[in-house]
């Protein structure tokens, strides 16, 4: 009988998100977290977390993401809350 040879390899790997905005006013007190953070669009959100925007909507209706209405009716997301 031939004997076989197991190798096992883990990686570990970490991201890091670099978001380069203009616009500086993005930074704006959150109300759930009380922290001055970078508020994204739900588009943003959706491309940071690699889901579909829908997915976004149901966890800010959950209140499992921080967010906030602009005058115009947009919708953003506190940053740290999408991060954690």
């Amino acid at each position: 009988m031939k004997k076989t040879k197991t190798t096992e390899i883990t990686f570990e790997t970490d991201e890091l998100f670099i978001i380069k905005r203009r616009d500086e006013s993005t930074h704006i007190r959150c109300e759930a977290c009380g922290a001055l953070v970078q508020m994204v669009s739900m588009a943003e959100a959706a491309s940071i977390t690699d889901v579909d925007e829908l997915v976004i909507h149901e966890q800010v209706k959950a209140r499992l993401l921080h967010s906030t209405v602009t005058p115009e009716g947009q919708v953003h997301i506190c940053l740290n809350s999408l991060l954690t």
